[in-house]
């Protein structure tokens, strides 16, 4: 196993910063539904399979109940499996995901903090280590959560905020870790908005999305609290756009009046549950448009219970974004699409979005369904 020398680039400073106000385009779009998509499993194949990402005319997903790749064909048929060695030489320890950068899978392993590029057989060819010397004792690890993006040049990593021992969650380091895949040099940007300031416990505000637009090389930053969207270019500038749903204003729910109130689990849940918030952004391709979902508070009755059922109770809307981030509408409640922590997956065809779907009831097949835009 070969392993790369780097020099660590610590960047604070963002080469180029603009502020974007709130735009509105001429036109406007909408979100219909088309065919649901069907993947059809194996007895092997979790419903909590992870990504999918695409590559040689297959979908393939990250199998955590037995670490391995299954991939589809393009008639969404099971076609070959690919098992991750976790012993041996040349293994992984602990895989949570993988992702693409169109040639070749990587896989992100959490025991050794790396992003590990793989042979067919699933063996490590490369390691790109995540931890920046200069943060050593930071929460920059790659987790099940962890948003990875990679294209020809750069592997992007978005980290979460930690807890630290007050219940309170670390927001004080960068949250995008980015690596130059030809001389592993490693770059930081973005820390956490400053209403995250605030008294927050729980975690799940805190989970940062990620989408990749390849025409214009840009990763897109979507915080669960926070109104705009920050879209960081290939030379390292930073810009970010307003992206705001008509449903809400502040985030003022979701704040603690101190971390001394934060006594409970359901306390510390009813504030993410009970509240608006941002959920994933994804860069649809084929439309050039961004979709940014949005999560909608349960009702009182539905938090009635110590721990409610996200993936049954929550429902969301979804604002859509032209290539310029101006808003050009934002839909109705979406229909039986589950975003929920351990769930969300969506993935982009010709024929649309495709969301994971709240209804699994057939064990044989992995549902998901497809939002088609159109613009007016």
């Amino acid at each position: 196993m070969n392993r790369l020398p780097f020099i660590i680039l610590l960047s604070f400073t963002l080469i180029y910063s603009c502020k974007e106000s709130t735009k509105e385009a001429d036109y406007s779009a909408s979100l219909s539904y088309g065919d649901d998509i069907t993947f059809k499993l194996d007895s092997l194949t979790s419903f909590s399979a992870k990504n999918p990402i695409f590559l040689n005319g297959q979908w393939c997903f990250f199998n955590s109940i037995n670490n391995s790749i299954k991939c589809f064909d393009s008639d969404f048929k099971m076609e070959k499996t690919i098992d991750l060695p976790i012993s041996g030489p040349n293994s992984l320890v602990s895989p949570m995901g993988i992702t693409t950068d169109g040639n070749s899978i990587y896989v992100s392993d959490y025991a050794k903090n790396t992003i590990d590029l793989i042979d067919n057989e699933g063996k490590v060819i490369l390691d790109y280590y995540l931890q920046p010397d200069e943060l050593e004792n930071s929460t920059h690890i790659s987790t099940g959560l962890s948003q990875i993006k990679i294209d020809e040049q750069f592997i992007y990593v978005a980290f979460q905020g930690n807890h630290n021992n007050n219940k309170s969650i670390n927001h004080s380091d960068p949250t995008i870790v980015r690596i130059n895949k030809f001389d592993s040099t490693k770059a930081l940007f973005l820390n956490y908005p400053s209403n995250y300031q605030n008294p927050i416990t729980g975690g799940r505000q805190s989970i940062i999305a990620t989408t990749y637009n390849s025409k214009t090389k840009s990763l897109i930053v979507s915080f669960p609290l926070d109104h705009r969207v920050f879209e960081l270019k290939n030379d390292g500038s930073m810009r970010e756009h307003m992206a705001k749903s008509d449903q809400f204003d502040d985030f003022d729910g979701h704040y603690f009046n101190s971390l001394t109130s934060a006594t409970n689990f359901k306390t510390i849940n009813d504030k993410y549950l009970g509240n608006h918030s941002y959920w994933l952004i994804h860069y649809d391709k084929y439309t050039d448009t961004y979709i940014r979902f949005v999560n909608l508070p349960l009702e009182k009755h539905q938090m009635d219970v110590l721990n409610p059922d996200e993936a049954t109770l929550r429902k969301y809307k979804a604002i859509l974004l032209n290539s310029n981030f101006q808003k050009i509408g934002e839909s109705e409640i979406l229909k039986d699409i589950n975003l929920e922590l351990t769930q969300a997956k969506v993935f982009t065809t010709e024929d649309g979005v495709h969301v994971f779907a709240k209804n699994q009831e057939n064990e044989d097949v992995m549902r998901f369904k497809t939002l088609k835009i159109t613009y007016k």
